[in-house]
């Protein structure tokens, strides 16, 4: 695999000592496989570059641990399950299972399009999550509510951490429901629209999950693009509104509130800890602790004092 030269990006990838086997084992795999430029790199832990191989633009995802193999058997599971318009194809893994070439999907992704476009494809990702949570694919994990609350914990911060106890205190269980196949990253910059078509992108996270988790996820999230002034309230509550229709939410909208919070929460502690800001995350707070007092309890002895 040959590395654009002379960029600082090119010069980071190489320099990462944690990552060089990991580099090593695509040069070997395919050598005649071009990154093009590195979308992303987590230090120690993962790399993702746009490459081409022959004629065609591929995504390269190189990982510290054999997390490729993982991702190819779920994305081939997805595949079968007949979502090949929704999410990418893998086109396979290296022999050490780090390295795995996914099909590229053309588009813009969802925050970066104009208002109008911003809540027609919002409606749209709402059918699609819909689709991958109405699959019968046959995934390998699960992810579960009490992984999700001990995640929440994990990644609170001393800011964050009191909201968070406190939430949990008062707000009434959740009832997740069955598993099912799930994004479980799911947000605004996982969907790449394309005219009137939407794609899901990067599904590392895939796994069987209460439905909640994505869609309160997403929820939250396009609630935050007002609430930061990314959007105006008005059309990022309008999005919001769509997603939820476009999903075609059938449980309570207590439920929804219960998923949404505990996404907001952590939004809020990786405003911190990974955004190193404390105007979003003190925005964030407010948000969760707004919709935690004006919680649509479906029994209201519940509504928290």
């Amino acid at each position: 695999m040959r590395w654009p030269s002379d960029s600082p990006s090119t010069d980071r990838v190489l320099a990462d000592a944690l990552l060089a086997d990991a580099v090593g084992a695509a040069d070997a795999w395919l050598p005649d496989l071009q990154a093009r430029s590195v979308l992303r790199h987590v230090p120690g832990r993962r790399i993702t570059a746009l490459a081409t191989l022959g004629d065609a633009e591929v995504v390269v995802k190189v990982f510290h641990s054999p997390r490729a193999r993982g991702n190819h058997r779920r994305l081939t599971a997805l595949a079968a399950a007949g979502l090949t318009d929704l999410v990418p194809a893998s086109l396979g893994h290296d022999p050490t299972g780090r390295v795995g070439v996914i099909e590229f999907r053309p588009g813009i992704v969802l925050d970066q399009v104009s208002d109008e476009d911003f809540i027609a494809a919002a409606r749209r990702a709402g059918g699609a999550l819909r689709r991958l949570h109405d699959c019968d694919a046959d995934l390998d994990r699960e992810w579960t509510l009490p992984d999700e609350v001990d995640a929440l914990r994990r990644r609170a911060t001393d800011d964050t951490r009191p909201f968070v106890d406190t939430m949990l205190r008062c707000l009434p269980s959740i009832d997740p429901g069955p598993a099912v196949p799930s994004h479980r990253d799911c947000h605004p910059r996982q969907l790449v629209v394309d005219g009137s078509s939407v794609h899901w992108i990067d599904l590392d996270d895939c796994t069987l999950a209460p439905a909640g988790l994505d869609v309160g996820n997403m929820a939250a999230h396009l609630t935050r693009e007002g609430v930061l002034g990314r959007r105006s309230r008005a059309v990022a509550d309008e999005a919001r509104a769509g997603f939820i229709a476009g999903y075609r939410w059938d449980r309570s909208t207590g439920d929804l509130a219960r998923w949404e919070l505990l996404s907001l929460a952590r939004l809020a502690g990786l405003a911190e800890s990974r955004h190193r800001s404390t105007e979003e995350r003190d925005a964030l707070l407010h948000e969760a602790t707004r919709l935690l007092i004006r919680f649509p309890a479906d029994d209201a002895r519940k509504v928290p004092a």
